[in-house]
């Protein structure tokens, strides 16, 4: 009796006993989209030689969220180790963030890395109006003008703090159905920036990173 109970009771907590398992893909895979609803469409690394690799670590990037920018679900991607004390991020930079299962509000997210492309690192004494202001100043980022967009920046930045009461942040951006997103994300999150892009159709070909 008491084996039978032990089983019904593993059986009915599955999902409580799991909680901490690995995610359900491959750590190789990138999200391009939100790493907690996103499925990958290709699951497997572009065969490539080790001279093209140079000892980067290779993704393969899994949805379309940076395909404004030039990266497309099934691309794959070179990357080098970021180090959060002494690395540069500059505005344009794809990063390959880790996930932190507990900011996704109960969802267990499907990946272990996500894509995003850098805007700008936040100090953690910089306010809100800050970084609207800074944003304000940016060619790049007219979007800010519009009151949705500062509404969207809000949301997000409110949501971080919350969940990051302290520490340096990064700002990024992603797109959900071509429409642009900002995101933050704590920058010790932030393991590797992307170097080249390989297309499918052109194994042999590096294209450097141009948001």
């Amino acid at each position: 009796m008491n084996e039978f109970v032990r089983q019904l009771l593993n059986f009915g907590m599955a999902d409580i006993l799991n909680e901490n398992e690995a995610p359900k893909v491959e750590s190789y895979l990138v999200a391009a989209g939100d790493p907690a609803s996103s499925v990958p469409h290709y699951d497997h690394l572009i065969e490539l030689k080790d001279s093209i690799r140079e000892g980067r670590r290779q993704f393969a990037v899994s949805g379309n969220s940076m395909s404004p920018l030039g990266i497309d679900d099934g691309d794959n991607v070179l990357a080098n180790d970021f180090n959060t004390n002494t690395g540069d991020i500059r505005e344009g930079d794809f990063l390959i963030v880790k996930v932190d299962p507990t900011y996704y509000e109960g969802e267990r997210p499907n990946f272990e890395y996500k894509l995003r492309c850098a805007i700008m690192a936040v100090e953690e004494s910089w306010t809100e109006e800050m970084i609207v202001n800074r944003l304000k100043q940016m060619d790049s980022q007219a979007e800010i003008w519009l009151k949705s967009y500062r509404n969207c920046l809000h949301e997000k930045y409110l949501k971080a703090k919350r969940h990051y009461n302290t520490g340096r942040l990064v700002l990024s951006t992603t797109y959900k159905n071509g429409t642009l997103r900002y995101s933050f994300h704590r920058i010790d999150f932030v393991k590797y920036k992307v170097e080249a892009i390989v297309k499918q159709d052109a194994p042999e070909t590096l294209l450097r990173p141009v948001a």
